[in-house]
């Protein structure tokens, strides 16, 4: 195979997909994934044949999570006759694992398809299936047994089948059919006593809801089962280890949370908050802690500041249950306070030392316990970890880091997401050591700190439940976090925020709990971009045929309420419109058009394009406008690469200057404004604009060491040396 699988089996599935959505296509994908995924392991089993034979079935006493293709094409070939012994299995196994729903890991029963020891199904197992694998038939027993043991397994073979899933289920999400993983078990007993609900389901994922699976079942990479070349002074290959009444790390999906985000999306903000205030659940005493993305004013923000602050007050007062608390983590975030265009330190710092000090050390009390840096020895062990270790600008900015460390900093990458892709594989390509940690939390961060790391960077915690819950564990002796969301996390055990020094203000510190740390430049390794726009015309993007383009493109959610009239009166000098490009979040677009359309903003808006015709968008425009308080990051750079002008203002807060830093870094600071009058004014001026850009050197901002050396030098002081 030329390509790897996960992009092989997206653009075959994608191909076959394009014709028909029927189930005998469904199945004729499966069928050819099977076949490569069998290819692609005999392979990797060259060197040294598994111990797995006909009649070893520990493997099979487990929870299967299947795509919806593989569950009909299964169905579809036991359902070609009646087995009414399979049916009771199938009743047998829903009985049995009734007990594990929410934590199905821990289940150790047969699968239905299982007789007399073997696979009735074998030739058309499930790609899960296809990637088990052990050299010691003795461990696989004792696992299922119940006992935590660790399972020599082939290397690369998890990797080839869990990789073809992931295509295939890239291929499902963007033809828009169900992309979950559902339970074996429970999708053949539904599929077999309904046989027209296959059909149904390519156009209802509801159909199969009670066999949908939390996506932590899938294995960690065969990297995490044989680590290549583990430190001689770390456990040696470590597993994930779960400790009795752990919380499960996941919590169960909750009518009541899914009506919430609803009303959310819908900015019902009112309604939204009235029902996490009548919910009974303890969960919903930190869910309470929100924030809208859009504000309609000033004294919008100022309203839900206080609501912020009054949800944990009356967190830390009230009584809860910490483990169910903790597994609440997993859907709250921060990262609507970050665009409030306010000092978000005094929100999140109270609620930081509650996460830390009243949930995490209560729930997980071992993963509290301050850790001693490890005696100088070897190379720095430094790992970096996100929920985005993905196609997410949380993380990818930090590639650059990554692949810059000096040789005697050995790296380890860790992907909390269920979804690897395209910048994930880049992660693996990176890092000495990839980890894929979807599953249980205490147990995947036991796992974390048994590897004895030296540091650990959290690229982004602020935008997703589970880097607050590894980040308020202490999995290493030093922790720090950075830019990936350009706030301070409020978390005690975050030693150091990693920064810029050109971003920064005078008195940045006082922003932080962290201790800041000033990277040189702009504090990023940035890789060259490939920019590639399109040839499409001004009329072809919905743009206005003649007359100038002023461009706002950066993310509306940047945009406070006290900044709008700065583009009202843009748009009166220049006697011309203001193109806007509306969020992908419909609620908050909403809020925000209303606002500008209220200020009488003369305004165009046109709908989110794809990467090539944002790039052309780019191109056309005459000037590009950064907003005040929170910069362009990646925008401002493929701008300035284009040949595009971005009028910039410096700002209060590290995220208000990112392209301050980046106009300086390429030789444009003329287009910097000194303040909001000069903001307006340079705006309007395109000879000061044209002016400005003569010097542009684009090229300047990228593959610049000089902060990865900054880094390692830290690193190495920290530990040390």
């Amino acid at each position: 195979m030329s390509e790897g699988p996960a992009r092989f089996a997206q653009s075959f599935a994608e191909t076959s997909l394009a014709r028909d959505h029927s189930t005998k296509r469904l199945e004729s994908i499966v069928r050819k994934l099977d076949m490569i995924a069998d290819k692609e392991i005999s392979t990797r089993q060259r060197g040294r044949a598994p111990a797995c034979k006909a009649g070893c079935d520990a493997c099979c006493h487990r929870t299967v999570p299947v795509s919806l293709p593989e569950a009909i094409g299964i169905a579809s070939q036991v359902g070609k006759k009646d087995d009414s012994a399979l049916r009771e299995r199938i009743k047998l196994y829903r009985a049995r694992t009734a007990p594990f729903r929410a934590h199905e890991q821990e289940a150790r029963v047969a699968c239905p398809l299982l007789a007399d020891g073997l696979c009735t199904v074998y030739d058309a197992r499930p790609l899960f299936c296809r990637g088990l694998s052990s050299f010691d038939a003795g461990a696989c027993a004792s696992w299922r047994d119940g006992d935590e043991v660790s399972i020599p397994k082939v290397p690369g073979q998890m990797a080839v089948a869990r990789e073809l899933q992931d295509g295939l289920r890239s291929a499902l999400e963007r033809a828009r059919l169900p992309h979950g993983l559902y339970d074996l078990g429970l999708a053949l007993g539904a599929l077999l006593e309904d046989r027209e609900l296959a059909e149904r389901c390519t156009a209802d994922k509801l159909l199969l809801g009670h066999a949908e699976l939390t996506d932590d079942l899938w294995p960690a990479s065969d990297k995490s089962a044989i680590p290549p070349g583990p430190p001689t002074d770390a456990q040696e290959n470590p597993t994930p280890r779960s400790l009795p009444g752990d919380p499960t790390g996941r919590l169960p999906v909750d009518p009541l949370l899914k009506r919430f985000h609803r009303l959310c999306n819908r900015s019902r903000f009112e309604e939204a908050n009235e029902l996490l205030r009548q919910g009974g659940k303890d969960a919903y005493k930190l869910l309470r802690a929100w924030a809208p993305l859009a504000y309609r004013s000033e004294a919008d923000i100022d309203l839900w500041r206080d609501r912020f602050l009054e949800a944990v007050d009356q967190l830390e007062h009230s009584q809860f249950d910490p483990k169910e608390v903790f597994d609440a983590i997993e859907w709250f975030n921060t990262f609507a306070i970050a665009y409030q265009a306010r000092d978000v330190r005094p929100l999140v710092e109270p609620l930081g030392r509650i996460l830390c000090e009243k949930i995490t050390a209560r729930a997980v009390p071992d993963l509290a316990e301050p850790i001693e840096p490890r005696k100088p020895a070897g190379k720095r062990r430094v790992g970096y970890i996100s929920f985005y270790l993905r196609n997410s600008h949380g993380s990818k900015w930090a590639r650059g880091w990554i692949e810059n460390h000096g040789d005697e900093i050995e790296t380890y990458a860790f992907n909390l997401n269920r979804v690897s892709d395209e910048i994930s594989r880049d992660w693996e390509r990176l890092a000495d050591h990839y980890y894929h940690l979807p599953g249980r939390v205490p147990a995947a961060a036991r796992f974390i700190k048994d590897l004895k790391l030296d540091a650990l960077i959290f690229t982004d915690i602020g935008m997703a439940g589970p880097n607050y819950q590894f980040g308020s564990m202490r999995l290493a002796p030093v922790q720090c976090t950075a830019w990936g969301h350009p706030v301070t996390s409020g978390l005690p055990t975050i030693d150091y925020y990693l920064s810029s020094d050109l971003m920064e203000p005078a008195g940045a510190e006082a922003h932080y709990t962290e201790r800041l740390v000033r990277l040189p430049g702009s504090g990023l390794c940035y890789p060259a971009i490939d920019a590639a726009p399109t040839g499409k015309t001004r009329s072809d993007l919905g743009l206005p045929d003649t007359g100038p383009i002023v461009l706002m493109v950066q993310n509306l959610f940047k945009l406070a309420p006290k900044f709008d009239w700065i583009f009202k009166a843009i748009s009166d000098r220049l006697g011309c419109p203001i193109v806007f490009v509306l969020s992908s979040l419909k609620s908050a677009s909403d809020v925000i058009r209303r606002r500008l359309d209220a200020t009488g903003v003369n305004a165009i808006w046109i709908d989110r394009v794809e990467k090539g015709d944002y790039l052309r968008l780019l191109q056309l425009a005459d000037v590009s406008l950064d907003i005040p308080e929170w910069s362009g990051g990646n925008t401002t750079i493929e701008t300035l690469l284009l040949g595009t002008p971005v009028v910039a203002i410096p700002g209060q807060f590290m995220r208000g200057n990112h392209s301050v830093a980046f106009h300086k870094i390429a030789g444009v600071p003329g287009l910097i404004a000194k303040d909001l009058d000069d903001y307006l004014d340079l705006a309007c001026d395109f000879d000061r604009q044209r002016a400005a850009m003569v010097g542009v050197d684009a090229g300047a901002l990228f593959h610049d060491k000089r902060p990865v050396r900054a880094l390692d030098e830290l690193l190495f002081k920290w530990s040390g040396r």
